[in-house]
């Protein structure tokens, strides 16, 4: 761990590359590898949430506590394809291994921005966009939930406008799957993730090699 702490602030301290196209082009390219599993896995999703809403306030439990574990599994399946492994379709459930760590850094993370949003909308925007690398120091680098966070924040910050333009484009891309009867969202979503997953392997995956510490995820 003191390895990565050295790796990751010595990111903070020169910055980085970000490369937008690349991380749009990756992820299409990761998810076309796994692209059956990820629409019928979404659609699971989807189908969860649709009945889930017909229940008084058990629609968002299932956003609050069910959501960020699935999504988990999707961007631990995008890190099996990158290695070159070959999934089955059960790995894109593997996320609720890691139920615990996952959804406190998700609660943390928007009470957190809410409390950003409550006080003055601008920091809660802040937040919102400097947390989104916590949930894969969770996953992938085993940090606990605070310091997840705030290693998301010092190094998204360093690029944050880049980064909001970069949420920006993926939101856009989400409504309009949305749009398209919500059939779209079943490919929109996973792509989306697959391309947050190749922006976070890029900056961070490439700090690490780079001072060659090997990660077991």
């Amino acid at each position: 761990m003191e390895k990565q702490d050295k790796a990751l602030s010595v990111l903070v301290e020169m910055g980085y590359e970000f490369k937008f196209a690349k991380y749009m082009q990756d992820g299409f390219e990761l998810y076309k590898k796994f692209a059956l599993q990820y629409a019928l896995f979404y659609f699971i999703i989807l189908a969860i949430s649709l009945v889930s809403n017909m229940v008084d306030y058990l629609g968002i439990v299932v956003d609050i506590i069910l959501t960020p574990i699935l999504s988990a599994g999707v961007l631990l399946t995008a890190n099996e394809l990158i290695k070159g492994n070959k999934p089955h379709f059960s790995f894109l459930f593997k996320g609720f291994s890691f139920f615990v760590p996952v959804l406190m850094v998700n609660l943390l993370s928007a009470v957190m921005t809410t409390v950003g949003l409550v006080l003055l909308i601008i920091p809660g925007i802040y937040l919102a966009v400097a947390y989104t690398f916590a949930i894969m120091f969770v996953l992938f680098l085993k940090y606990d939930y605070w310091s997840a966070l705030e290693w998301s924040r010092k190094i998204i910050s360093k690029n944050w406008w880049q980064f909001f333009s970069f949420l920006l484009v993926i939101v856009f891309l989400n409504l309009a799957g949305l749009l398209l009867c919500g059939v779209g969202i079943l490919f929109t979503a996973p792509v989306s993730m697959c391309m947050l997953f190749c922006c976070f392997e890029d900056i961070i995956g490439g700090a690490i090699r780079n001072h060659q510490i090997n990660i077991q995820v």
